[in-house]
């Protein structure tokens, strides 16, 4: 008792600073005083401690010795002080310390006997790695004390002997009893026996330390282990984290029990600092394994911020561990481990007992190791003592960390086992998605064969019906079977467009048109019907015209359905109203009657396919995919729809569309395609750039009096290039071919200034032919546009992939079809401008930017057109060559000279010998802003003359080169 209460006067002492800084040796003294006779009032005498035997001489096992101890509280007293008979020295159960943690130092009194007078030498061995320094006392009768010293604080190359455990040798003259005494200081834990060797078996035997050897080449292997197992198995969380926290006890392992003065044997600055480190390390990375084996974040998340705040404490007290050494800050990072240890054990068995059960294999290191690894730091940090000897809790210890092979075996094993079930698992989903596609594919293509089966003979009935019924209007039956045929097929496109939505095959296709006639349009067509049940239809919109981007075909569908719909509802006498108003980015729509209206159960189930409601508030029978259709097809044009009904009052539908409002607008005669076209929307080739004011040239052996552009007409069907001829000649030179060979045949001679070709043909086909145009460098320049009867997204990319720079699909706008080649034309020309005014004038910005000053070395750039860069990188490569001329500049890129300068009039707009010079007065200019003379610069670029060279730069940049300076 009195002993407890000496150590927390003195932890008082401590914690307060002023009564530190006041404290003298007289009240040391007088605690002392105190506590030892309490002491000795408090407790018997002590008995006199047991005389421990030297081994004899090359005995092959060291002696056990018994051993008091006395924990000097005040971190002062001297040997002198230590021998008083007065103090009160503890004996200890078993021959071992198990004292746990305490910052001050532990001294300890033994006696030791020879058998004979003969002088011999002992090694004597604590057995504990984390001493810090230990000073043993033993008697001399010249000197009274013969000290020596050992422990972490001296460098292992400097301690005598070498080794791990605080070890020192001593010699014996007689056989008279010699009471020892041996200070020790640790910043761990206490927990040791004291052992006695002959010396001539320790330096044999013990010295050489055969199981460092054993326990470092496991940890070695153990952490490449684990390296690999983090490198190649990284995709999986458990084994990543158990591999992270693994790794970390393997450079605890390598760093602790001593192995760290091996690293560092001159350094204990590096020795203790990468002890602790690693020590710190096992905290964040446990912690990391516990939250993947155990799923905490499924399982129980708030515990997530509590192992989050245990890895915290281990990051900071590594870094602390790389500037500050102190006895609570370690002892500190072992009750932390100690705690987080114990806890998570406890939590393991909770989460069994709830029935929460992670994966056992992934749990099994934890399940065996913890129990272990929980006493070693709990005893360590002094929780409790416990009675297990030091060398079998290594032992324990050695056992667990050398079983971690097995425990990663058992979870891969796991892991594998799992990945084969996932595996099965997904096939057998696989199998049913794939049957549920088939399935869902016959039914698409049933429905879809189907339709298109009815609609033939449905055409050839409404045609014939329709013309009765306007010629004798007055017919009822007449009336009656084409209302009938028309309701028909409606249901027939719905069906087809429900197998459409459902098989993802239907896509929103915007166009270009006038909304508000469209839309005036639809709802006209639905005033006879709304006359003949006495109902009401009126349209209300914000705009007299808009043109915008749109899908007429849908919004046709959505508008016509909502009528519909609104009609058969409303009962005569009632009213049908369309409320459009038109955005910048999207169109409103609201239909609104003064119907029946719906119950909330109905309204809920409303766009549910084949819903019909309650059968007491329909006017007519209907099929129940009208406003299923109409929901889907909002959604696949990324608009919303939603509903609101009263009961006897009636029902509004709210639709917004985005719509992209244009600034032109399509008005076009599809019957009438050669009709002004390009008048119609807004200008015509003429107004654009196209080389209108160039003098005439002759193409295939014609002359015009007004230049065109030449098109390749490439189509196997000769109707539809009859359509296409007389469409495209108001405005273009055309040549014509039937297959893609003599297109491919054609293209190379004439170099046409755009290709319009089929997609299905003999010989080439459309992709076969954009191929091999792309691919060769005479024709890779040249606009190609495909038309084909395939519609699928699919065949448009695959097409777009190969080359195509347009993709149309049959049938199409003529005008849309002008208008894009129009485009193709105008971004030519505008690329054309581009590229001559990069060769005549300067680099783009964005070289600028990457290579502030020109490079002469290298040639000039020209973004996206490996033709050019190629044409450039030879032009640099003779640029002093001034008889290098077009015929040889032709035979280096491997075309004649005539395609070589029809090409560049179309790409730069120059004939070849222009290019040749505009590159290199180019390359002048170049020279001449970086200070070089003019008459250097001219014969660097090729030019035999400095007359030639000023007049043709001259030309080209409007001033002489002696005045490009002042420029």
């Amino acid at each position: 008792m009195w002993f407890c209460i000496w150590r927390w006067l003195d932890q008082l002492l401590v914690l307060i600073p002023a009564l530190r800084q006041a404290e003298t040796i007289y009240v040391r003294s007088g605690l002392l005083i105190g506590c030892l006779v309490g002491l000795l009032g408090g407790f018997e005498a002590d008995a006199q401690p047991s005389v421990n035997r030297f081994p004899s001489s090359h005995s092959a096992k060291p002696t056990i010795i018994h051993f008091e101890y006395f924990v000097d509280t005040t971190d002062r007293l001297t040997i002198g002080q230590i021998t008083d008979p007065q103090l009160h020295w503890q004996s200890t159960p078993n021959s071992s310390l198990i004292l746990g943690f305490t910052p001050h130092p532990v001294w300890c009194r033994f006696i030791v006997q020879q058998s004979t007078n003969v002088p011999s030498g002992y090694a004597l061995e604590l057995t504990n790695f984390y001493v810090d320094s230990l000073t043993l006392y033993q008697p001399d009768r010249r000197s009274g004390w013969h000290i020596q010293y050992s422990g972490d604080l001296i460098p292992l190359a400097r301690r005598t002997p070498p080794t791990r455990y605080p070890t020192v040798f001593i010699r014996v003259q007689e056989s008279t009893p010699q009471t020892f005494y041996a200070r020790i200081q640790s910043t761990q834990h206490h927990s040791y026996q004291w052992r006695v060797w002959d010396q001539a078996t320790f330096r044999t035997d013990r010295l050489p330390d055969v199981d460092r050897y054993i326990t470092f080449s496991l940890a070695i292997l153990l952490s490449l282990f684990q390296v690999a197992l983090l490198l190649f198995m990284y995709q999986y969380v458990v084994l990543r984290s158990y591999a992270i926290f693994a790794l970390a006890v393997g450079l605890s392992v390598l760093f602790a029990s001593g192995y760290s003065s091996i690293f560092f044997p001159m350094s204990t600055y590096w020795a203790h600092t990468s002890h602790y480190a690693t020590v710190g390390l096992l905290l964040p990375t446990l912690a990391y394994y516990v939250v993947q084996s155990y799923q905490l974040t499924k399982h129980i998340p708030r515990l997530v911020w509590l192992y989050a705040g245990f890895g915290a404490v281990g990051v900071v007290y590594t870094v602390l561990s790389f500037f500050v050494r102190h006895p609570y800050i370690t002892w500190a990072l072992i009750a932390t481990l100690a705690i987080m240890m114990g806890f998570t054990l406890v939590l393991l068995i909770g989460l069994y007992w709830r029935g929460v059960r992670p994966a056992i294999w992934n749990v099994l290191a934890l399940l065996i190791t913890l129990p272990v690894y929980t006493y070693f730091y709990g005893r360590n940090a002094g929780f409790f003592t416990g009675s297990l000897s030091e060398e079998t809790l290594r032992f324990l210890m050695f056992c667990c960390f050398a079983s971690e092979p097995f425990f990663v075996v058992l979870m891969l094993w796991q892991a594998t086992r799992e990945r084969i079930r996932t595996a099965e698992r997904l096939t057998h989903e696989q199998a049913q998605r794939e049957t549920i596609q088939a399935l869902d594919r016959l039914k698409t293509d049933f429905f879809t064969n189907v339709s298109h089966e009815l609609r033939t003979p449905l055409t050839l009935l409404l045609g014939p019906l329709q013309m009765l019924y306007k010629r004798y209007p007055d017919h009822e039956l007449y009336g009656l079977m084409y209302r009938n045929a028309s309701r028909l097929q409606t249901l027939i496109n719905q069906l087809l467009d429900l197998a459409k939505l459902d098989a993802h095959q239907m896509k929103h296709s915007p166009s270009l048109g006038d909304l508000v006639t469209d839309i005036q349009t639809w709802v006209a067509g639905f005033s006879t019907l709304a006359q003949s049940r006495s109902v009401q239809i009126s349209l209300r919109q914000t705009q007299t015209h808009w043109s915008a981007l749109y899908d007429a075909d849908k919004i046709e569908k959505v508008l016509s359905n909502l009528i519909s719909n609104a009609l058969k509802y409303t009962p005569a006498g009632g009213s049908v109203t369309i409320d459009v108003a038109y955005l910048p980015t999207e169109v409103s729509i609201d239909v609104t009657d003064t119907g029946t209206g719906m119950s909330e159960k109905v309204l809920s189930r409303v766009f549910d396919r084949f819903y019909q409601g309650d059968r007491v508030n329909r006017l007519e029978v209907g099929t129940g995919i009208g406003l299923s259709i109409t929901y889907e097809l909002i959604r696949l044009m990324g608009g919303v729809i939603s509903v609101e009904s009263q009961p006897g009052v009636g029902t509004t539908f709210y639709v917004s569309i985005p719509v992209r409002e244009a600034k032109e607008q399509l008005l076009v005669n599809e019957n009438e395609p050669s009709a002004n076209l390009l008048d119609l929307i807004g200008y015509s080739v003429n107004e654009l750039d196209l080389g209108a004011e160039k003098q005439s040239v002759k193409k295939d052996g014609l002359a015009n009096s007004f230049e065109k552009p030449l098109l390749l007409l490439v189509e196997d069907n000769d109707d539809l290039r009859l359509y296409l001829r007389i469409i495209l000649a108001t405005y273009y030179s055309l040549v014509e071919a039937t297959d893609g060979q003599q297109a491919l045949d054609m293209a190379v001679e004439l170099l046409p200034d755009l290709i319009v070709t089929d997609l299905m043909m003999p010989r080439l086909d459309g992709l076969e032919l954009c191929a091999a145009l792309r691919a060769d460098p005479r024709t890779d320049h040249i606009p190609v546009v495909m038309l084909t009867a395939k519609a699928s997204v699919e065949n448009r990319l695959k097409g777009l992939a190969t080359g195509a720079d347009e993709y149309l699909t049959k049938p199409f706008l003529p005008a849309e079809l002008l208008v894009r080649l129009t485009n193709l034309l105008r971004r030519q020309t505008a690329q054309q401008a581009y590229w001559q005014r990069t060769l005549t004038s300067g680099l783009p910005q964005a070289s600028l930017h990457r290579q502030e000053t020109p490079d002469f070395s290298a040639p000039l750039l020209a973004d996206s057109s490996p033709f050019l860069e190629r044409l450039y990188t030879i032009l640099e490569q003779h640029l002093d060559q001034s008889e290098f001329d077009v015929e040889q500049l032709a035979d280096a890129l491997a075309i004649s000279s005539r395609t070589l300068n029809r090409k560049l009039k179309v790409i730069l707009g120059f004939n070849t010998r222009e290019t040749i010079r505009s590159y290199r007065l180019r390359r002048a200019n170049e020279m001449l802003a970086q200070g070089v003379q003019p008459t250097q610069a001219a014969y660097a670029v090729g030019f035999g003359s400095l007359s030639s060279f000023g007049r043709a730069y001259k030309d080209q940049y409007g001033y002489a080169p002696s005045a490009h300076k002042s420029k």
